[in-house]
């Protein structure tokens, strides 16, 4: 009885010990599992980021095209669009103000002196701006820049604060690759230079 009593208590120490064995290989299994679950977790944080910085720069690289349009005066070839669209899409890259949108922009609206404040009286030419929160950006566009574009340009923007006193009005001159004259120029009559 006593033999069978230790072949037994062999036996459970034995089955104790392949219990032992069998539980360190399942917690390294289980150890296993949790790395490659975390590194998938990883790898689809990191697909995450990188889908979001395809699409910020497939943003990106459409706003540059419609500024690079609308600086190139090449928006004429859009279809489907409405000019405001297409330039607010490129305003809102060039200007870095993604808040700028279609309902804002007006294009080529008649601005007349009839008091004769800033031209001739009655004298007409167009202005395009975007109109938002009581504000008032003019904007000109320049591929090619000739010697006082900008003052002439400057004119404009105070005749419109002149006929708009109530709300603020700033100019906004775009001239692509501007040099130093240009720079000065804007600087003299107080207008934003986008280059």
């Amino acid at each position: 009885f006593e033999a069978q009593q230790n072949q037994i208590t062999e036996l459970r120490i034995e089955m104790n010990r392949r219990f032992e064995q069998v539980d360190r290989r399942f917690e390294q299994v289980d150890r296993r599992f949790e790395e490659h679950h975390q590194e998938i977790l990883y790898i689809k944080k990191d697909i995450h980021q990188l889908k979001s910085a395809v699409q910020s720069l497939d943003h990106r690289m459409e706003g540059m095209e419609k500024w690079w349009k609308v600086t190139s005066g090449a928006l004429r070839a859009e279809k489907g669009h409405s000019m405001e669209e297409l330039f607010a899409a490129g305003l809102r890259y060039g200007l870095q103000d993604p808040d700028i949108l279609a309902e804002h922009v007006r294009l080529q609206q008649i601005l007349t002196d009839s008091e004769g404040a800033v031209f001739h009286m009655g004298y007409k030419t167009e202005v395009d701006v975007i109109a938002r929160n009581g504000e008032l950006l003019v904007f000109e566009i320049k591929s090619t820049y000739k010697q006082g574009d900008a003052g002439f340009f400057s004119l404009k923007v105070r005749l419109l604060q002149s006929q708009n006193q109530a709300k603020q009005v700033k100019g906004v001159f775009v001239c692509i690759g501007a040099d130093e004259p240009i720079r000065v120029e804007c600087e003299q009559y107080g207008l934003r230079l986008v280059d």
